[in-house]
């Protein structure tokens, strides 16, 4: 009976072993299956984020994508530039040229008055006093007109800015062309003429104002009524007229207070407040002395910088001193025409010579 029940307890242990061991490898299997899907947990959410960052560096660009943008940006924008300066010169060209013809406008030559075949005549046609006059006066240049009274050297003068109009039975044929237009047609503004074609007379002719209103009289005609923008004028003018210095102080005062050569150049500044291309002078030294004389003709050598400037003298010295061309007439006709010097001194016609030598005139 013991022996028997030691067999029992034995069986019982083995069997208990057993079990335990099953219970093990059972538990071993299960942490085995555990540790599995863990892995593949994790591994899917590496695969994942590895993903994501590969897509990522796909989806951004890199440093010669963006060098390429860059470029490509440029090139758009100077692209553009290009072809807003091509449209800023096709512009300007249009409007250089003739809408009509599409030709360009053609540029101004240094010629400012071209006289062509002009014949004048006084007391409705009765007295002729030009004949035939063919003249080309240069741009910046002074030319001197010079001849015997009568000659008609003043009627010429007259006719370049149609002063001759005033003159009642007045008759003219030919052509008159400042820069390249008839000024004798009909549709051409006289005033517009008169401002770009100054005046200055024999005679001193000052407006019974003052100093500052004479000056200023013309610039206000035009439209100008702001008054820093007038005294400006006033003071360029008569500083152009050497003028300003003598009389800065009192401009309030009347002109008519002035001396004779004080008015001359108070007139010569009134005609320069308007801004002329062309500046006519009609004898204006015949009336004043050596010395005032010899101021406007100091003036004339300034001017002469600026402007065109054409002068009826009866003084040959003056003539000599003061233009770069001279014209002589005689009896109405264009005798000679030529370079102040070599007129002076190796004239191409006979007559000239006997007047420049004093033997008549």
């Amino acid at each position: 009976m013991q022996i028997r029940i030691k067999i029992n307890e034995i069986k019982s242990k083995k069997a208990a072993k057993k079990i335990v061991k099953a219970t093990k490898k059972s538990e071993k299997k299960a942490n085995k299956i555990k540790n599995k899907k863990l892995t593949k947990k994790h591994s899917t959410k590496k695969t994942n984020k590895s993903s994501k960052k590969i897509a990522k560096k796909q989806n951004k660009p890199s440093n010669k994508n963006k060098q390429n943008k860059k470029q490509t940006t440029k090139t758009l924008k100077q692209k553009k530039r290009h072809a807003l300066i091509t449209k800023i010169k096709n512009k300007k060209t249009s409007k250089k040229q003739n809408p009509k013809t599409n030709n360009k406008v053609k540029v101004l030559d240094d010629k400012v008055f071209k006289i062509k075949n002009l014949n004048f005549y006084y007391e409705n046609g009765s007295k002729q006093a030009l004949y035939d006059i063919n003249l080309e006066l240069t741009r910046n240049k002074v030319t001197a007109l010079i001849g015997p009274s009568g000659c008609g050297k003043s009627t010429l003068l007259r006719t370049l800015n149609r002063m001759n109009d005033l003159t009642e039975g007045t008759k003219i044929n030919g052509e008159v062309l400042f820069n390249d237009q008839n000024i004798y047609e009909n549709n051409k503004n006289v005033i517009t003429l008169r401002t770009k074609v100054g005046m200055v007379f024999q005679k001193a002719n000052p407006f019974p104002m003052s100093i500052y209103d004479n000056i200023a009289y013309g610039p206000r005609n035009q439209g100008i009524k702001n008054k820093k923008v007038l005294n400006q004028i006033v003071e360029d003018s008569l500083k152009k007229a050497a003028l300003w210095e003598e009389v800065s102080t009192h401009l309030y005062s009347s002109a008519l207070g002035l001396s004779g050569g004080q008015q001359q150049r108070l007139c010569i500044a009134r005609a320069l407040a308007l801004k002329p291309e062309v500046l006519l002078m009609d004898e204006p030294t015949s009336a004043l002395d050596p010395i005032a004389s010899a101021k406007i003709e100091e003036l004339i050598n300034q001017l002469k910088k600026e402007y065109t400037i054409i002068i009826v003298t009866h003084s040959m010295q003056q003539a000599a001193r003061v233009s770069h061309q001279t014209a002589f007439f005689l009896n109405g006709k264009l005798i000679e025409f030529n370079e102040t010097k070599k007129l002076f001194s190796r004239p191409d016609s006979k007559q000239t010579e006997e007047y420049i030598t004093g033997r008549f005139g």
